[in-house]
């Protein structure tokens, strides 16, 4: 059995004058150093071993289906930030997966935030649903292999267990024995997965 869903090879970054640099966040020539943290830890220890060839590749990956707010801030100057910090890059990369509530409205507003912040992506943005068909193989491949599985419960009756198992600490989705999963809403990949592939390509 493989021990990893399929990969490609990435895409390469579309063309045009942008940097690969992840804009704001070098320090003047003389500046303390920024206050160590564990992320901070865990990319010089990976950098010292050489473990990603000194390459530091971090990314934003906003829903584009509202404005931001303080929280998201946080999230841009932390992820394009410790870009910066090593000489390396942040993907701007647009989590697209609910088109009913996305806007271009929104796409644009969350770009000019970004470099109202004082970052920029140069020529990484990207949006999720251009790896929909990749996405949707590493699915399967998991599935196949018995290590996820799909759910045919209602969305009332998902948000039903996800209560229970909060609210009450019990196992909602423990089947009859205690173990596993609710064989009354999960099925196999036997049962299951074909039956989507042709949905999906009908």
């Amino acid at each position: 059995m493989s021990a990893a869903p399929p990969q490609k090879a990435a895409p390469k970054a579309p063309s045009g004058n942008g940097s690969n640099r992840s804009g704001a966040g070098a320090r003047p020539a003389g500046a303390a150093p920024p206050a160590s943290n564990f992320l901070r830890a865990i990319i010089a220890e990976d950098n010292r071993s050489g473990k990603y060839g000194g390459k530091v590749v971090t990314r934003f990956p906003p829903e584009p289906n509202g404005y931001l707010h303080y929280e998201h801030a946080k999230s841009i100057i932390l992820n394009f930030g410790l870009a910066a910090e090593n000489d390396g890059r942040c993907n701007l990369r647009f989590d697209d997966t609910n088109p009913a509530t996305e806007d271009v409205e929104f796409e644009s507003s969350i770009a000019e935030a970004v470099r109202w912040l004082g970052f920029d992506w140069g020529v990484h943005r990207y949006h999720a649903s251009d790896y929909y068909d990749e996405l949707y193989a590493f699915a399967e491949w998991f599935v196949e292999h018995d290590l996820a599985y799909v759910d045919s419960s209602t969305a009332a009756e998902m948000r039903a267990k996800i209560a229970t198992a909060v609210f009450t600490g019990s196992s909602a989705f423990a089947d009859d024995d205690g173990g596993g999963i609710n064989p009354c809403t999960c099925r196999s990949s036997a049962g299951r997965l074909p039956a989507r592939r042709r949905r999906s390509r009908a």
